[in-house]
């Protein structure tokens, strides 16, 4: 139940034919709604990611993107974006 649009590499396939090879991705970029930041935290936690968070509560504060990442199949990266 949250509002969430992908961003950039996921994205662009869909919108450009053929570019799917010519622009590989190394993470999963979500647009999020910020009130919905807390609600997209606990989805990724139960879903088995953690957050990486260099400085803690920095990125939340003064950035606009938080990061979260899985150890399986290598690793899977998402960062949901505001």
């Amino acid at each position: 139940d949250i509002a969430a649009l992908p961003l950039r590499g996921l994205a662009l396939p869909q919108q450009i034919p053929g570019l799917p090879a010519a622009r590989p991705m190394g993470d999963i970029d979500l647009l999020v709604k910020r009130q919905d930041l807390e609600a997209v935290a606990l989805a990724l936690k139960r879903l088995g990611y953690r957050a990486m968070d260099r400085r803690p509560g920095f990125a939340a504060s003064f950035s606009y993107t938080l990061e979260y990442v899985k150890e399986e199949h290598g690793w899977i990266i998402v960062e949901p974006h505001w």
